[in-house]
């Protein structure tokens, strides 16, 4: 598949690994360009990037910026985005042109379109019950849709990722586009993920995502009610733990209950240590 409507926008920093594997598969499908926009990466990211650019003449574009978070390069990517569609990825996600297919159907519909994601490494416990934990997503109409996702890129430069939510924060993406009428949308093709396979992977990304929590809630406590503060309180175990339990059957669930209660302590660590700590 040759698509000369779609960017691929991917945000990365130390993460050549992953990286170099998600981008063999990614130029198969056929992107009119892939945008890479690096935060300063001290391993071989350049490097191994050029030899990737050697290869594939005029389809990589890379771009080394300080490194003032994932909104930020975000933003940056989509500033140098020239194709009707910008779908926003990171280096861990390999996406099929069936997956891509599927999703660009809906955009005649909703304005954002993200899909379902699946492990490739399921080798131990951690693997399998990360991989299940992915299927607690459900698809259907979303307040909420987590990369990789696709839009045009007027709806991009309409809603430009918030720099101050540092981890580009998706929840508070998703308030400003409904906030604005726009409509979100999960289908049910996959998408594959690569990395995150380690336990110290794991603590990283959920505290990571508990410190995008806490931003949140700091950048909206002073207009918000007593009881949209404590909805607000509640989303890490709401999304961890309650929507596991609805979308996955009950012997999945049981099966990764030490996970999902690992995955909603991090983030309200994550959450503690930002809002408490400032950190």
């Amino acid at each position: 598949m040759k698509d000369n409507k779609i960017s691929l926008v991917v945000a990365t920093h130390n993460s050549v690994e992953m990286l170099k594997r998600s981008l063999r598969e990614n130029l198969r499908t056929g992107f009119a360009s892939i945008i890479l926009v690096d935060g300063e990466s001290t391993d071989q990211t350049k490097e191994e990037v050029a030899c990737f650019q050697q290869n594939y003449p005029g389809v990589i574009e890379f771009y080394q910026i300080p490194r003032r978070g994932l909104a930020n390069a975000r933003n940056f990517g989509t500033s140098r985005s020239k194709t009707t569609f910008i779908i926003h990825a990171g280096p861990d996600n390999i996406i099929p042109s069936g997956t891509i297919s599927e999703m660009l159907k809906e955009l005649d519909r909703y304005d954002l379109i993200s899909c379902q994601t699946r492990r490739v490494e399921k080798a131990g416990y951690l693997g399998a019950a990360h991989d299940i934990y992915k299927k607690r997503y459900a698809p259907g109409s979303q307040t909420v849709a987590g990369t990789p996702y696709i839009g045009k890129r007027e709806l991009f430069q309409e809603f430009p990722f918030n720099e101050k939510m540092l981890n580009s924060d998706d929840t508070e993406l998703g308030q400003r586009l409904m906030d604005a009428g726009k409509t979100i949308f999960r289908v049910g093709a996959v998408c594959q993920e690569i990395g995150f396979d380690k336990f110290s992977d794991i603590v990283e990304r959920w505290m990571r995502w508990g410190r995008g929590d806490g931003l949140f809630y700091n950048s909206q406590k002073y207009r918000w009610s007593l009881n949209r503060k404590f909805r607000s309180l509640l989303h890490p175990f709401k999304a961890e733990w309650l929507d596991s339990f609805r979308n996955l059957t009950l012997a999945e669930f049981i099966y990764i209950s030490p996970f999902l209660l690992l995955t909603v302590v991090l983030r309200y660590l994550g959450w503690a240590r930002f809002v408490i700590f400032g950190k």
